[in-house]
């Protein structure tokens, strides 16, 4: 929220859940187009958001549920950490995206 109220303090346009029709150059990147609007640039960055590396809990058979937060399937935890299978703790990101404090 910090970065998306600091682009926005400084004019800088936030375009969310916008189609990608093309994007102009050759050589270089000299625009896109998207939804109807086109913008001149010289760099294109793309992202699919942070996500949480759940592979390993997935292997040890931990139980998922959906997290409307992260709009991701997250595995099970209580508050010590413990997770649905006996003697398996979740910490850092693969319990889920939770920043610096967590």
């Amino acid at each position: 929220l910090y970065y998306r109220a600091w682009l926005t303090a400084h004019g800088i346009p936030v375009h969310q859940g916008a189609t990608l029709s093309h994007i102009n150059g050759e050589q270089r990147v000299t625009g896109i187009h998207w939804d109807q609007q086109e913008i001149a640039c010289d760099a294109v960055a793309f992202a699919h958001a942070l996500r949480s590396e759940t592979q390993l809990a997935d292997l040890l058979g931990c139980e998922f549920a959906w997290n409307a937060l992260n709009r991701a399937w997250l595995p099970q935890q209580d508050a010590a950490g413990r997770s649905s299978v006996a003697g398996v703790y979740l910490a850092g990101d693969g319990a889920g995206i939770m920043g610096a404090d967590a």
